[in-house]
């Protein structure tokens, strides 16, 4: 009975799988997904855990696959003890795919995938169920876009590269459903049963439609290449072996389409805003410039999730001479790029390790003649499609689950061991019993965890909602509900940019009176304190991120006339922020404020002049501090007023915290899914 309720939780997952990308007007679900499969597969691990001890045999994989996939886990986990910043790099955000927690989460799909099914009808059930949930996810996409391309704002278009990425998984269940009719089970054009037949044909040809009608409304070039190769695995099957003649032809026809629309692509398709993100050759640069740190860094990486660290550190200043200055991208263009930043030479040999043993294994079994490896290479096809992913795309959560859930599948049929210990010895029992607690305390622990940041993240929404409708006092509130939630430095810098709001707003409210009371003093005080107390909490929780001390320099600067010594301590912060980002505008900008602030004109002149030097002279930022530097050249600094308004400082640079993010989840970068 355990047995039975494990496959269909496994089922029921793979079917909701591809349903998780399913948009929205506000893509609330893009939120939900890391919580998704938090619950599913902790759910389905502890339910494995109880099967196996109630059976008394733990069965586990342990072909090649299976140890490439372990010696990938145990280099990514060694990046994040050494990244320096534990937490922040094994947690990440919620929005952050490449935290070792999201990685752990895939590496636990494939366990499962492979320990949990057992046999040929198994596997197929479970990729039938995977086809199913794209063709609905791709019939519900078709329906949206088609009422936003008829006026109704139900699809956002610009939502970043959520387009491609469905894109992805459309091509993923095209290929599995095309694998599937032609390399396995029974394959349905050589049925005896006709009516079975008509059934099964109908079927397929209205998942395919269906599926291939959504990738051609987006017409991602990538999906297109990947599907060309995937057919070829297909097609280079079905000629090695006894086949039909109809799925020759079809999986041929399937090539061929996809060659022509990856090359001419279509007249008329629907035209999606899609995010920048820096491109080869500079990722590259960061890369080498990662692995050259330190012989830390050169083995291990900078840490999971710290691609923005090292980016800000190793740009060389490459968009300042763009509309993108300042920016900090949290991953590159290109999975495994992102992957040798963050966990160095070892972690990408053992993806690249993974991947050639995958593909020596799948290869092989091309030539076989075994009917009882069809579902494997069905299998292999669909793995093939979403692992090569990796190296054309960035890191995307919800793909990495499925490159990982068919990896899974592929290799159930390799070689498995099983650990009996229902006839053994009552130690031996018992430490069986505190395996099977210590993966459902894990369990457990993971969806709390993952719970409390998407609480938080949502508590941290409703404080930007309270911000814009000029609530702070219940913004304020918010903010620190998501804190208590689940720390993060994106809250505090939020929370920062709140107090000082606060502040702005009380000398308002005191503008008509000539001098404010020794009380009111005090009240503007004790709001300037918790805006910097809180600034500074950020940077120890994360002090390798340079917004969390651009934000604490902006804090300081908006305070100078307040605070003792404020000046003195914004320069620190802000040059801090310039050593982890050198070619920080942002930094440059607020030393020259608060130069300017303290009367040093010739200090706040220099940093002027270093702001030209990083900013292209055509430019209106460059002429604005040419200005500058003209009127503090001739005429004495008069003396600034105290300002808690963002507006003091001209900012270009997106990577501080001057302005108030519009979600806690993307203050500091440029991110989205």
């Amino acid at each position: 009975m355990l047995n039975k309720i494990t496959k269909w939780v496994f089922y029921a997952f793979s079917f909701l799988l591809p349903l998780t990308f399913l948009p929205e007007k506000n893509f609330a679900s893009f939120f939900d997904r890391k919580i998704f499969l938090a619950i599913f597969v902790f759910l389905l691990f502890g339910a494995w855990m109880i099967k196996s001890f109630a059976s008394g045999g733990l069965k586990y994989p342990a072909g090649k696959t299976s140890k490439a996939v372990l010696a990938a886990a145990a280099a990514f986990f060694a990046s994040a003890i050494f990244s320096g910043i534990f937490k922040a790099s094994f947690f990440g955000t919620l929005l952050q795919p490449d935290s070792f927690f999201g990685f752990g989460l895939c590496f636990l799909i494939f366990f499962l995938s492979a320990a949990i099914l057992e046999n040929e009808k198994e596997v197929f059930k479970s990729i039938k169920f995977f086809i199913a949930g794209a063709s609905i996810l791709a019939l519900a996409f078709l329906i949206l876009g088609g009422l936003t391309l008829a006026g109704q704002a139900v699809l956002n278009f610009s939502a970043g590269n959520l387009a491609q990425v469905l894109a992805l998984v459309f091509g993923g269940g095209l290929t599995a459903l095309i694998a599937v009719s032609t390399l396995g089970e029974g394959n349905i054009f050589n049925s005896e049963a006709k009516d079975k037949k008509i059934l099964n044909i109908a079927l397929l040809s209205l998942e395919g439609i269906l599926l291939a009608a959504a990738i051609s409304f987006v017409d991602l070039r990538l999906t297109w290449f990947l599907i060309i190769m995937a057919s070829i695995v297909i097609l280079c099957r079905l000629l090695i072996s006894p086949s039909s003649k109809t799925s020759r032809i079809i999986v041929s026809g399937v090539f061929i389409a996809a060659l022509f629309l990856f090359f001419f692509g279509l007249p008329f398709k629907a035209q999606f805003d899609y995010p920048n993100l820096p491109n080869g050759s500079l990722s590259l640069k960061v890369a080498q410039g990662t692995l050259m740190e330190s012989p830390k860094n050169f083995f291990f990486g900078s840490g999971m999730a710290s691609f923005p660290n090292q980016f800000a550190l190793h740009n060389g200043g490459a968009l300042n001479g763009t509309i993108f200055s300042g920016i900090i991208f949290e991953q590159s263009a290109f999975g495994f790029l992102t992957l040798l930043v963050e966990t160095g030479i070892l972690g990408a040999i053992a993806f690249l390790i993974l991947a050639g043993v995958f593909l020596w294994h799948g290869f092989k079994l091309m030539t076989t003649s075994d009917e009882n490896e069809r579902p494997t290479l069905v299998a292999f096809a669909i793995a093939y499609y979403f692992i090569l992913i990796f190296f054309f795309f960035w890191i995307n959560l919800g793909l990495l689950a499925l490159a990982f859930w068919a990896l899974g599948m592929f290799a159930a049929a390799e070689k498995q061991k099983e650990i009996v210990f229902a006839d053994k010895p009552e130690l031996k029992k018992t430490g069986a019993a505190l395996i099977a607690l210590a993966g459902l305390t894990i369990s457990v622990f993971a969806i709390f965890v993952s719970f409390q940041q998407y609480r938080a993240n949502l508590a941290a929404r409703e404080a930007n909602e309270n911000y814009s409708q000029g609530e702070a006092d219940k913004a304020i509130m918010q903010t620190r509900k998501a804190i208590s939630l689940w720390p993060q430095d994106d809250y505090y810098i939020l929370l920062s940019n709140l107090y000082l709001q606060k502040a702005n707003d009380f000398l308002e409210e005191k503008e008509g009176e000539a001098e404010l009371s020794e009380e009111d003093q005090s009240s503007l005080l004790g709001i300037a304190d918790q805006a910097i107390a809180v600034a500074g909490l950020a940077c120890e929780l994360n002090p390798k991120k340079t917004s969390n001390w651009h934000n604490l320099g902006s804090v300081y600067g908006n305070l100078i006339f307040a605070v003792e010594n404020a000046g003195q301590a914004g320069l620190d912060a802000y040059n801090k922020a310039a050593e982890l980002y050198p070619q920080s505008l942002g930094a440059v900008l607020g030393r020259a404020f608060i130069y300017e602030a303290r009367g040093e004109k010739e200090k706040a002149i220099e940093e002027y002049k270093k702001y030209l030097s990083l900013i292209p002279f055509d430019s209106q930022e460059a002429e604005t501090a040419a200005i500058k530097i003209e009127q503090l050249s001739q005429a004495e600094t008069s003396s600034a007023e105290l300002n808690f308004s963002d507006e003091n400082l001209e900012e270009p640079d997106n990577s501080g915290g001057t302005d108030l993010p519009d979600s806690a989840a993307s203050a500091g970068s440029e991110k989205e899914e």
